[in-house]
């Protein structure tokens, strides 16, 4: 090869290179830029949901800042026996006509899961159970199975966030299990100066002889006109059953008069069980035993003069509530 063609050859192989090296930088920079475009959990600003009521933070990628939060529902399979919330984290951009993939966080009882893991129930047909995602004091939270089955837009980003461990938790008050059951402010076993204090002295009294002998001595009925009444022993002076109709008078759980059974069961479901009756092997629904002596009744029906519930449905509404002793019911 002549030295002039050598020369031109080595100039070419020059610029070729030069061109590689920026046409390089071009894409690495446009691959890097696109990479830069995906939300990453866990890296620039994070956004936070904080749940206090239930004890749980959820770290969540900035492109989510303008989340909504929608409270759904679990229920044992087939008969709804054991429910609970679900906690939906939605995705700012989610519509009605373009629906994108939420964070669907299911709250369930430590007793529940613990019913759950020995198959006392199930939740939907899947095969597989709610996957757990972490745990306080009272709550176990789970990922329900199969969330993601429709692949909604977003799903795929709803999957690397929950693989990032964004959930974490903290413990919440022990209020409903430290606490003693009262109606109303009352409790069992409480003193008249005590009913008194609290309600006031706008009531009627009335005396009812006990014939039946569930409770062991006579009784004395304070009725209030506010919608409460208050049974005393008339030996021991002591609060021996509370029942209220009005919604001014809320249990320690917060469940009043004219709450949905929806709402009402499902706040004492995930704590208590519901007692079975003493003379068939049925479960009294809205029945629930607090601790080896006292029951608390959620009556949906108060006009039927029976205490026992039938036909309930989500909506079906608390007519009355009574606290009292297992022992003093037949």
């Amino acid at each position: 090869m002549k030295k002039g063609s050598k020369i031109g050859f080595l100039l070419l192989l020059c610029v070729l290179g030069l061109c590689v090296l920026v046409f390089g930088d071009t894409i690495k920079g446009q691959l890097d830029n696109a990479q830069d475009d995906i939300p990453v959990p866990g890296e620039g600003e994070l956004v936070c949901y904080e749940n206090a009521t239930y004890g749980f933070r959820f770290s969540l990628p900035e492109t989510w800042k303008g989340y909504s939060v929608v409270e759904d529902k679990w229920s044992s399979s087939p008969d709804g026996t054991y429910s609970g919330p679900v906690i939906k984290i939605r995705h700012p951009s989610w519509t009605a006509e373009a629906p994108r993939q939420d964070i669907p966080i299911m709250v369930i009882s430590l007793n529940q899961w613990s019913l759950l893991q020995e198959g006392k129930f199930n939740i939907g047909a899947a095969p597989v159970g709610p996957a757990e995602l972490g745990r306080n004091n009272k709550w176990v939270f789970a990922l329900p199975a199969r969330y993601n089955y429709e692949f909604l837009e977003g799903y795929e980003e709803v999957e690397q966030i929950l693989e990032s461990d964004p959930l974490v938790t903290f413990d919440v008050p022990e209020s409903g299990i430290s606490t003693s059951p009262s109606l109303g402010g009352i409790c069992l076993g409480d003193s008249p100066d005590k009913v008194l204090s609290v309600l006031g002295d706008a009531y009627k009294e009335t005396t009812e002889p006990d014939e039946a002998g569930y409770f062991g001595e006579d009784l004395i009925v304070w009725r209030f006109e506010s919608g409460i009444d208050v049974t005393l022993g008339q030996n021991s002076g002591k609060v021996l059953r509370v029942a209220a109709t009005s919604p001014d008078f809320p249990t320690d759980l917060g469940v009043s008069a004219g709450d949905e059974a929806g709402t009402a069961l499902t706040k004492y479901r995930a704590l208590y069980e519901e007692v079975k009756s003493r003379h068939y092997d049925k479960v009294l629904e809205g029945w629930f035993l607090l601790d080896e002596q006292q029951v608390i009744i959620l009556d949906f029906d108060a006009s039927d003069g029976s205490l026992v519930n039938s036909e309930l449905t989500p909506d079906s509404r608390v007519e009355q509530i009574i606290l009292g002793y297992w022992a003093h019911f037949d």
